[in-house]
């Protein structure tokens, strides 16, 4: 099995995107990918509809707001399937503290463990384009990620995926009301720009860039007046990254190789990596 193992050049672009393909298999079409990034940042526009339909069709908005420019953390694994999208709450700067931003108004989080059953998934595709592969494309696309149900004395009745959006939020010191809810369906389109090695072992990048949107329904008990049907589309980029100005030690780490474990290794690291995840999701 060939590997090729993304690394950041610059101290500014701080990335760990390891991608493994298949044996025989062409440079333009990988087998098997496997990204993780946290120095991304994602910024765009929310509209509230009164319907799943309007939502859809982006018509008949009865509000609409912007979503700040936020840290962004998200794995990715064809393998397992596991699928990990959350702000980058718990970002700390070189001298330990942490992030003004970790506020609801633009908290966006989905989180799908290894081997789930049901995914919200439904397709992936990965490639490579350009003369000389110079560009990786990485699109998923998924429908009823259904988030943790509460009733109005703030017990939980459902323990689903961990899926929020911060849209229309209540933005006080503390607060989290108003980014519970349901992702009805989203579609993340990455494009990475880099040079892919003669011997198809390393893929170094340069540029990331893309778009996260998401059909999100707000069906909170506790927060009726945030009720309604959400379209959020934004743009992400690795540009203007708080993390990365303020030299945080969660960023990635520049120096580390990967290597590809035994089938039965590789699956304890997979087991141990959805462990940590699960520990540092924002909870409800």
């Amino acid at each position: 099995m060939l590997i090729i193992i993304i690394q950041n050049i610059t101290r500014s672009l701080i990335y760990l995107f390891t991608l493994f393909i298949g044996i025989g298999a062409a440079a333009r079409s990988p087998n098997m990918i496997f990204a993780s990034m946290n120095q991304v940042t994602y910024s765009g526009l929310w509209t509230r509809h009164a319907s799943h339909a309007d939502a859809m069709g982006n018509v008949n908005s009865t509000d609409t707001g912007t979503v700040p420019l936020r840290d962004f953390n998200y794995s990715f694994d064809s393998r397992t399937q596991a699928l990990g999208l959350w702000t980058f709450y718990n970002a700390k700067d070189s001298s330990g503290g942490k992030t003004p931003y970790n506020i609801s108004e633009g908290f966006i989080q989905i989180y799908e463990p290894a081997n789930s059953n049901p995914t919200s998934i439904n397709t992936v595709q990965y490639n490579y384009s350009g003369t000389k592969n110079e560009t990786l494309n990485l699109t998923i696309n998924g429908m009823n990620a259904l988030g943790a149900d509460y009733d109005q004395d703030n017990k939980k009745i459902t323990d689903n995926d961990y899926c929020r959006a911060g849209v229309g939020t209540d933005n006080s010191a503390g607060s989290i009301n108003g980014d519970s809810g349901d992702w009805l369906s989203y579609t993340l389109d990455l494009d990475y720009t880099g040079t892919l090695s003669a011997d198809q072992k390393f893929f170094s990048v340069t540029d990331v860039s893309g778009t996260l949107s998401i059909l999100f329904q707000h069906d909170d008990p506790r927060h009726t007046a945030l009720n309604g049907f959400y379209r959020i589309d934004l743009t992400l980029t690795d540009e203007n990254s708080w993390a990365v100005a303020n030299n945080s030690p969660e960023l990635k780490d520049t120096n580390t190789v990967i290597t590809v474990p035994e089938p039965s290794a590789f699956a304890l690291l997979l087991a141990m990596g959805a462990s940590v995840m699960v520990l540092i999701g924002r909870k409800p």
